[in-house]
C-alpha cells in the first residue's frame, strides 16, 4: 500500500485542502474520510488503512479550521470535500465514511451514495440484530442547505465524541461495508 501526503487538491475558493492518500495497488474506489469537529486528518488514519485494506484508495484531509488547513472555519467547509472527491474520482466510483460533522458533510456531498442506500444499510444491520427495531423517520427532516452563522458559532461548543471514532469495531464494519458497496476486497 502507498502513503502520500497530497499536494495541490485545491478547494473552490483556491485553498490548497491538507491530506493524506492510502491507495492499494490496484483501486476499485475512492473514499474520502471525513474528521469531526474538533478533530483532523491524523484522527481518521486507523480506519483509512482498513479502508484501503479492502482495496479502497482512501482519503483522509483537514477541514478548514482544523489542523493543517489554512482557512478559519466557515460555510465553505463542503467545497473541502468536494475537491477531494474530485480527486477520488480517477478511481471510479467514490463514497465519503465521516465522523459528526464529517458525516453531515458526507451527507450533503456529491459522493456516489444516498439516503435510500443508507437506510438498506441499517436495515441489514439491525436485521442480524435479533432484538433490534428500525422506525423510519419521513417526515420534517433537514433541508439542504448553507450551515446557517449560528450553526458555525455552536460548532466550538459541540460534545467531542471520541468514544465512536475509536471503537474497535468500526474499524472492521465499516471497510466491510464500504467494500462491498464499491466492488472492493471482500473480507
Amino acid at each position: 500500500m502507498e502513503f502520500t501526503r497530497l499536494t495541490g487538491v485545491r478547494s473552490k475558493d483556491g485553498h490548497e485542502v491538507p491530506a493524506y492518500l492510502l491507495r492499494p495497488p490496484s483501486p476499485a474506489a475512492g473514499v474520502a474520510i471525513a474528521h469531526g469537529y474538533g478533530g483532523c486528518k491524523e484522527h481518521m488514519l486507523g480506519l483509512a488503512a482498513r479502508v484501503a485494506e479492502r482495496g479502497l484508495a482512501a482519503c483522509v484531509f483537514d477541514i478548514r479550521g482544523h489542523g493543517e488547513h489554512p482557512a478559519p472555519l466557515d460555510a465553505a467547509m463542503l467545497e473541502d470535500l468536494e475537491a477531494i472527491l474530485t480527486f477520488l474520482r480517477r478511481f471510479g466510483r467514490v463514497a465519503v465514511a465521516g465522523h459528526s460533522l464529517g458525516g453531515r458533510l458526507a451527507l450533503m456531498s456529491s459522493a456516489d451514495g444516498d439516503i435510500p442506500s443508507l437506510i438498506e444499510a441499517v436495515r441489514a444491520t439491525a436485521a442480524a440484530m435479533p432484538t433490534a427495531h428500525v422506525q423510519a423517520i419521513s417526515q420534517h427532516q433537514h433541508r439542504g442547505g448553507e450551515l446557517p452563522a449560528n450553526l458555525l458559532a455552536y460548532l466550538p461548543r459541540w460534545f467531542n465524541h471520541i468514544d465512536l471514532k475509536a471503537n474497535a469495531e468500526l474499524y472492521v464494519r465499516v471497510p466491510g461495508w464500504l467494500a462491498g458497496r464499491l466492488g472492493g476486497r471482500p473480507e
